[in-house]
């Protein structure tokens, strides 16, 4: 169980600001936190039902850049490759009346200054355009679909991480903290 003054605080957080970081040591029920409140939003029932406002991104250690988080171009075939925090966001964009939620889970394994850069940019600026860093103004994926580049940031999603406090892992900035609300 959750006490009632952490779910208002997650809550309020959310409303709030777009970055929500939940702190602490591992076990704490962080990143379920983020799938009941997802879940429950959407008036979904159960934890085995899927759950297509919400999408759990594991970090992984070796993210530099942003390719790691939204995709790469590939110059010899002229494709996009998305990612699925990517097709996330195309959704979102696609459903602007309905609030997503994403769970960077443990997002200081990498340095989130590097792969969340765009992110962090797009969110200060009014225009909210995320470069996905192709020649052209729009581009193909491998699924054949056509995006625009710079791609607009949807402001209905709602990015929330996870983050464990010990010597595995990376401290966070100022500038990412700027753009959030921490929750200990």
């Amino acid at each position: 169980t959750y006490p009632d003054a952490l779910l208002r605080s997650y809550h309020v957080a959310l409303q709030t600001k777009p970055l929500v970081i939940l702190p602490g040591v591992s076990g704490m029920g962080k990143t379920r936190l983020t799938r009941l409140y997802a879940d429950a939003v959407h008036d979904i029932g159960s934890d085995m039902a899927d759950n297509p406002y919400y999408l759990l991104v594991a970090v992984q250690p070796d993210w530099h850049n942003a390719k790691d988080l939204l995709g790469y171009y590939n110059a010899l075939t002229g494709v996009f490759q998305p990612t699925a925090f990517l097709r996330f966001l195309l959704r979102a964009a696609a459903e602007p009346s309905a609030a997503f939620y994403v769970c960077l889970d443990e997002m200081n394994l990498a340095r989130p200054e590097y792969y969340l850069a765009p992110i962090l940019s797009a969110l200060e600026t009014a225009e909210h355009s995320v470069d996905l860093g192709t020649p052209s103004d729009t581009v193909t994926t491998a699924d054949g679909e056509t995006l625009r580049n710079p791609f607009v940031l949807p402001l209905n999603v709602h990015f929330i991480g996870t983050v464990n406090v010990d010597e595995s892992t990376f401290g966070l900035s100022d500038k990412l903290l700027d753009h959030a609300n921490v929750i200990e």
